[in-house]
C-alpha cells in the first residue's frame, strides 16, 4: 500500500528523540548540563527543555514525567540525580516517553 511507510513524526516525538539521543551520548547528575572534552552533556530534564524553540515542549514534558512516575518536570531532577540512578535507565525512560507519544 502508498502509505505502509508512512511515518507521521510530531513536534513532541522529534523532541523526545534529541533528548534521549543527546542522553545516551553523555548524561550527568546534579547539573543540568556540563560541557566536557567538547561534547555537552545533559541531565534528564535539560535534555528535552534546552532546544531552541518550544514545539511540543508540553506534549514532551508529560510524556517523560508519566514514563518516570512523577507529575510534574520540577520532580525530574530528583529523579535523575538518585545515587543509585543510571544513563542507561534515563535513557529508558526516554524509550518509554517516546513509546508513550507515537
Amino acid at each position: 500500500m502508498p502509505l505502509d511507510d508512512f511515518s507521521y513524526e510530531t513536534p513532541a516525538l522529534k523532541r523526545l528523540q534529541i533528548a534521549r539521543d543527546r542522553v545516551a551520548a553523555g548524561w550527568v547528575q546534579h547539573t543540568g548540563l556540563q560541557s566536557r572534552n567538547g561534547r555537552t552533556h545533559y541531565c534528564a530534564s535539560m535534555a528535552v527543555l534546552y532546544q531552541g524553540h518550544n514545539a511540543g515542549l508540553e506534549e514532551a514534558i508529560e510524556s517523560l514525567c508519566r514514563a518516570i512516575g512523577v507529575t510534574a518536570l520540577n520532580h525530574v531532577p530528583t529523579w535523575n540525580d538518585a545515587p543509585d540512578r543510571t544513563q542507561a535507565e534515563v535513557v529508558a525512560a526516554y524509550d518509554r516517553a517516546i513509546g508513550l507519544t507515537c
